[in-house]
Parts: C-alpha cells; structure tokens; sequence
C-alpha cells in the first residue's frame, strides 16, 4: 500500500495539517487544565449552536497563550498524519496543556469478538455520534467530557447537542494522542 509521501505533493499534504485559526493571549496567567477544558467545551457548544457541528480542534497551552488549531480530518491515513504532526508540535512547543474535540462514533460492544468492527461501520442503530472534549495536562491530569449530537431531521436546520456527560479514563478513549 502506498504511503502518503508517494500519492501526494508536499503542498497537498501541508494542506491537510492543523491550520490556525487564533491566538488567545491570557497574561499574567498560565492556564490551567480545568481552564482550558472549559474553553474547549464552550468552543465546541458555539460551533454547534452557529453551525450545527464542529470540526476536529486542538486548543494548545503554551505558558499563558493558547494556540487554537483546526483540521479538517479525511482517511485514517491523514488523520494518524495529523496526531503525528500535533504529538511533535506538542513537544517541540514547550507546551504544559491541550485540549482535543471531534465529532465521534461511538458504540457499545457486548461481545468482545465485536470489539474490531469500527463504531462508524456499524449501522446507524448500533451507534451514537458524540462531540468528545478531551483535556492532557504535563503532570498526567486530564478530563474527558462528551455530548450526544442529535440530528437534525428537517431540512435547513443543524444538529444540536445533548447534556454534557463528564467521564472518566476508564473508558476507552482512543483517539491517537497521548498526554504530553
């Protein structure tokens, strides 16, 4: 199978990283995981109220700025592209925090032969689509929030979120990125 590097220009694949899009300047302060993770709730909250979904972001902490990025995310091979890119800045940038959110499928299994088989290749009976909201701090804190995405099932109108359900890490949450 080829790789990304053989099938695409250096400009296609540039096009497929994290693009900014600001830069929130918090001095005096450092801030705080908790902080960040709100602001990444409240983030996503808007994006659905103005649009009706929310594209896969980043918000960065680096001392007391906040670097947000965002990646519109394709086939797995561009996204373990992204995770890849976003794990290297993370540590090249110094940063003591970040905060994850993308629209998710989730799905219960029953049977541990059924753990395999991909909640987005499950029918849509079977599975939920979340906005999941994760938070990393360097000292190993992390928060992890979700909530269900109703769809909308009149033409014109967004998608809405549900209440916000606040979890644990034992569930597993396996986006690709690990703690700082």
């Amino acid at each position: 199978m080829p790789t990304i590097r053989e099938t695409m220009t250096f400009d296609e694949m540039r096009a497929m990283l994290p693009q900014q899009l600001k830069v929130d300047h918090l001095a005096p302060l450092t801030v705080p995981l908790h902080a960040l993770h709100a602001m990444g709730l409240r983030y996503g909250e808007e994006q659905f109220r103005a649009k009706g979904s929310c594209v896969a972001t980043f918000a960065v902490a680096i001392g007391t700025d906040v670097l947000w990025l965002e990646s519109k995310f394709g086939p797995a091979s561009h996204r373990r592209l992204v995770y890849r890119f976003m794990r290297e800045f993370l540590h090249v940038s110094g940063a003591h925090a970040y905060c994850f959110m993308s629209e998710v499928w989730v799905a219960a299994v029953d049977n541990l032969d059924d753990i395999d088989v991909l909640p987005s290749e499950r029918p849509e009976s079977e599975r939920d689509e979340v906005l999941l909201v994760t938070s990393f701090g360097r000292q190993g804190d992390k928060y992890l929030s979700r909530y269900l995405i109703t769809p909308s099932r009149h033409p014109g109108k967004l998608a809405w979120l549900g209440p916000r359900v606040e979890d644990d890490f034992g569930c597993a949450c396996r986006h690709g990125l690990e703690p700082v």
